[in-house]
């Protein structure tokens, strides 16, 4: 019985850090239709901003936390604005800009491994089990906590708000949201900014709970793009959902399989997704927007 309970508070830990990736992505894929592979570098940018300023420069964690929210938005929104919207202009693919977020991705970890090292750093904040019987920890309540104190906030500005309902017109049809004389470009740019800081709490969270390594920026950019794409434009309270239902498919694997397969069956989900749905052909692979 305990193994089933601290399975399923595993779950829901991993879950909801993965409803955290998969929103902070799908505010950005929403409107742009772009796979944002270089959002795992925002991911490991605000990780490091928070060891650094934590561990090495001393500061309180809360105050490292904020700084990484606005490194992360503001490395978004120079993604956006600097590379692009340049692509855009020149009429380029989606394969060019793939392989432009992906470069971006290995030079953002190469930068940082440079910087900080190849080995696995956390933050030196205690984690310990909450209860004796149970292996849930501070660290795993803190993400719960945390997650949802971003997500459920930011599904009502989504839902009720004006900038939520423009971001949704330009979701649905770029070319009807500009006849409408919506600014999709400034769209664009505030959807990179925020998606990428909501990103940072994401980062905080891992690099207290478990640590990372400067490498750890594809597995979160191949988790975002999973649960949004699973997700299929449920918007955000249902990405998170499928965020949490994955998380809880890893840990109920391990009951099953060894630690290794984790990963392996996450995307044996959304392999079955695709094939079953059809839902890769809901966004034509065309030029960028």
């Amino acid at each position: 019985m305990t193994d089933i309970v601290n399975t399923l508070l595993l779950g829901l830990s991993l879950g909801s850090l993965y409803a955290l990736f998969g929103v902070s992505f799908s505010l950005i894929f929403t409107p742009t239709g772009i796979f944002h592979l270089a959002h795992g570098a925002v991911f490991v940018i605000a990780a490091y901003v928070v060891y650094g300023l934590t561990v090495e420069a001393g500061l309180p964690w809360l105050v490292s936390l904020l700084a990484a929210v606005v490194v992360a938005g503001a490395f978004g929104a120079l993604m956006e604005f600097g590379l692009y919207r340049f692509l855009r202009r020149r009429n380029a693919s989606h394969l060019i800009v793939f392989i432009a977020s992906t470069s971006v991705l290995g030079i953002v970890q190469a930068i940082i491994s440079m910087a900080f090292g190849t080995g696995h750093v956390g933050l030196g904040i205690d984690v310990s089990p909450l209860w004796s019987q149970v292996s849930f920890t501070n660290a795993q309540l803190g993400t719960v906590l945390l997650a949802w104190a971003v997500i459920l906030p930011l599904a009502l500005l989504i839902k009720r708000s004006v900038w939520g309902t423009t971001v949704r017109a330009v979701g649905d049809s770029v070319e009807a949201a500009q006849r409408r004389g919506i600014p999709v470009q400034r769209v664009f740019l505030w959807s990179f900014a925020l998606g990428s800081a909501i990103l940072a709490p994401a980062a905080f969270l891992q690099t207290w709970s478990v640590g990372i390594t400067p490498t750890v920026g594809m597995h979160v950019a191949l988790i975002a793009t999973a649960v949004t794409l699973i997700a299929d434009g449920r918007g955000v309270l249902g990405t998170a959902v499928v965020g949490v239902g994955l998380g809880m498919v890893e840990a109920v694997s391990l009951l099953v399989f060894p630690s290794g397969w984790q990963e392996g069956v996450t995307f044996a989900v959304l392999f079955a997704v695709v094939v079953v749905s059809g839902l890769s052909q809901h966004r034509q692979l065309g030029h960028l927007r």
